[in-house]
């Protein structure tokens, strides 16, 4: 894992809340901001996964119903048309 030192600007209210969570946690802030990052990435990409897998169910359930009314469709066109041929 490669590690890069970077600068970031906080509110000081903000960098207060941080520090003193780290200091409840007895971790170090830099530490605490990684953890917390990465966890918002994980929900993220977890969230991102749930909605694919939520518009591919109701694209099965798209195709499954315009299958059933197709169906339908036929079944009443059938009985419409049937004695006149």
């Amino acid at each position: 894992m490669r590690e890069t030192n970077i600068n970031v600007a906080l509110q000081s209210t903000l960098f207060e809340k941080i520090k003193d969570l780290a200091k409840t946690l007895n971790i170090a802030w830099p530490r605490l901001v990684v953890i917390a990052l990465a966890d918002y990435i994980r929900r993220h990409e977890a969230r991102e996964s749930l909605l694919a897998d939520i518009d591919a169910a109701h694209a099965e359930d798209e195709d499954e119903s315009e299958l059933t009314v197709v169906q339908h469709m036929r079944s009443t066109h059938r009985k419409l048309i049937e004695g006149e041929w």
